[in-house]
């Protein structure tokens, strides 16, 4: 069995990359994620301007015309349905009581403009909300996301080493 130069440990044959017999798949992969969080907003660029390309969006367009795409979009549709029922219940909530009248849409809250939705911190409180511009909006949620990215990124840390000192205890 051969050793994994990074991690030190012994592993099977079939844990390493055919390519690289000296670092293990999981000490790669690990490698590959610090990367990409570390240089996160060049690889994002690339990738809008990769899926920007004239090739992929007719691709796109000549995929979105066939049967394989309306199965594959109704599954996800419903897989999104059933991982979000906590949103679309608290988007519900919302939505009627706007029309009840016994909640009125406010401007957005950080540039005043009329035209402003809902945003919820947390699902679990659906009448607790902000009313944010849709550009304020996106903007909330990808700081959301990217603090949800850095907090699951240290919990992996955390649980490798952990991990690692169960291995060497």
């Amino acid at each position: 069995m051969p050793t994994c130069k990074s991690c030190s440990e012994l592993k099977a044959k079939d844990e390493f990359y055919a390519s690289n017999r000296n670092v293990c798949k999981e000490c790669i992969k690990e490698r590959v994620r610090a990367n990409r969080l570390s240089n996160l907003e060049y690889y994002r660029q690339y990738d809008r301007n990769r899926s920007n390309r004239p090739e992929r969006i007719a691709a796109r367009k000549a995929y979105a015309q066939t049967e394989a795409y309306r199965v594959a979009h109704l599954k996800a549709d419903k897989n999104w349905r059933i991982s979000n029922a906590r949103r679309k219940y608290a988007t519900g909530v919302i939505s009627n009581l706007i029309k009840l009248g016994q909640l009125t849409k406010q401007p957005c809250l950080i540039c005043g403009r009329k035209r402003a939705e809902a945003h919820h911190f947390d699902y679990g409180l659906p009448e607790n909300v902000i009313w944010l511009c849709d550009r304020h909006h996106k903007d909330a949620h990808k700081i959301d996301k990217e603090i949800n990215r850095q907090i699951k990124y240290y919990e992996q840390m955390i649980k490798q080493n952990d991990d690692k000192s169960k291995i060497a205890a």
